[in-house]
């Protein structure tokens, strides 16, 4: 007869109980245009429309609700979120510094990646380079911008 180990069950459980306060979140990074000197130029206007049209484009595809009026995100170019969910997928864009962020954030039910997530996030990438090719890039966690502006007296 075989003898299971009751420390790895125990870890299964606290893994997978522990999974369900995870969220889902994607950031992508869209930079400006490099001069012919190579210096980094500022984020255009054109480069936020560009943006806020993706992002508008694929909301209306999905049947997401406009929360630009709500949000408190400074510098935010567009917000949408999924209506009528209580853990809704959202997508906001928003500009940091010289960097034009992009996040989908959802706070799944189960564990993983939902369809639906998956769906925005290949709609979005796809969409964010064809329009700005090797100027967007998915952020590592590491890399990512955080929204929070800390206030000093």
């Amino acid at each position: 007869m075989k003898k299971h180990c009751p420390g790895l069950f125990a870890a299964l459980v606290v893994l997978l109980a522990a999974g369900c306060d995870t969220i889902n979140h994607t950031q992508f990074q869209v930079v400006g245009q490099t001069a012919a000197s190579g210096t980094r130029l500022a984020i255009s206007t054109d480069d936020r429309e560009a943006v806020r049209q993706i992002v508008q484009a694929a909301a209306q595809e999905l049947h997401y609700e406009d929360r630009l009026p709500q949000t408190l995100t400074p510098n935010t170019i567009a917000s949408y979120a999924e209506p009528d969910n209580d853990n809704p997928i959202t997508i906001v864009a928003w500009v940091k510094d010289q960097t034009i962020v992009v996040d989908i954030m959802h706070k799944p039910t189960d564990l993983g990646e939902s369809s639906a997530y998956r769906k925005v996030h290949d709609l979005l990438t796809a969409s964010l380079k064809n329009r700005f090719g090797t100027r967007v890039e998915i952020a590592p966690v590491d890399k990512q911008i955080s929204s929070r502006t800390i206030l000093t007296p």
